[in-house]
């Protein structure tokens, strides 16, 4: 009854165009699951070696650490200029009014540590 139905699919045009296009889907949907279930455990091992690699450089001194701010040069503008608006430190007094207490601001202030 299965090999009499499927020849009468595959041999009738427009049952076979519907066929090939839900076969379509469920190829596409399986390749989908597929590049997915391989995908993320090679992305997530090669995002844990990079970060594996950047300790070892850290520990080694060859990250740059607090001689290269940024990773740049310390000698050059980028790295002159990373190192000095790394020390740059400002206070601002903020004072918000609203005309209606009710309607609310979307974000959350926190008083600052001086």
């Amino acid at each position: 009854a299965h090999v009499t139905t499927a020849h009468e699919t595959l041999a009738s045009v427009d049952l076979r165009s519907a066929y090939d296009r839900q076969r379509h889907m469920v190829r596409l949907a399986s390749d989908g699951l597929t590049m997915a279930a391989v995908g993320a455990p090679l992305l997530a091992a090669l995002w844990l070696a990079l970060h594996m690699l950047r300790a070892l450089a850290s520990l080694l001194g060859l990250g740059g650490g607090a001689a290269r701010p940024g990773g740049f040069d310390p000698k050059s503008f980028e790295g002159r200029l990373a190192a000095t608006l790394a020390k740059i430190e400002v206070s601002v007094d903020i004072e918000i009014r609203r005309s209606d207490p009710s309607k609310k601001l979307g974000m959350k202030l926190a008083p600052g540590s001086g």
